[in-house]
């Protein structure tokens, strides 16, 4: 059995979509809302970069139409919430940056990068880094990881990443748009 066919265009009357969430997303987002608008001056879209966790947590509560976020809804989030959808909109990339002064090209891989996050690697010149990029001169620099703090489909990406390539070095409870980030020195 075939659903309804989808309008080709909303009706003349006004009307009003508010989405909040993902900084990523909301620059095209916010886009796509203005050309919309363009085409369609009787509806209004507010958009809003607050974060993925918000906009998430602001679509569950009906507070949004729509909650933007890098991540999908977990298994418990949609049964606690079935009619909030996965939609996927746009793939993103991540890369993870450092400064290290005399270095021009650094490698990096998710053991190691699980080693850094956790405390366990603290120094540029670690045998770990050094293994990974031989013949670059290290320096015994203090590594000091950065992170974002609030939720963040971002953080959500990147903690999946570790644990997907480092289980026992990340571990799955702590794969989320809000984590609680190891306590490292510096």
């Amino acid at each position: 059995m075939q659903g309804a066919a989808l309008p080709s265009a909303p009706n003349s009357a006004s009307a009003s979509v508010t989405e909040t969430g993902s900084t990523l997303l909301f620059p095209l987002i916010s886009s796509w809302a203005t050309d919309y608008q363009k085409l369609y001056k009787q509806v209004t879209i507010t958009t809003g970069a607050t974060g993925s966790g918000t906009g998430l947590a602001d679509a569950a509560t009906g507070t949004v139409d729509i909650g933007a976020s890098d991540a999908y809804l977990s298994p418990t989030a949609k049964s606690q919430t079935p009619t909030l959808l996965n939609i996927a909109l746009a793939i993103s990339a991540q890369q993870v940056n450092y400064n290290l002064p005399g270095v021009k090209s650094l490698k990096l891989d998710a053991a190691t990068l699980v080693k850094i996050y956790t405390g366990k690697i603290t120094t540029w010149n670690d045998p770990a880094i050094k293994a990974l990029n031989p013949g670059v001169s290290l320096p015994s620099m203090k590594i000091v990881p950065l992170h974002r703090a609030d939720s963040s489909g971002d953080t959500f990406i990147f903690t999946s990443y570790l644990n997907a390539q480092d289980p026992s070095g990340w571990s799955s409870s702590n794969v989320g748009t809000t984590v609680t980030w190891p306590s490292v020195p510096g």
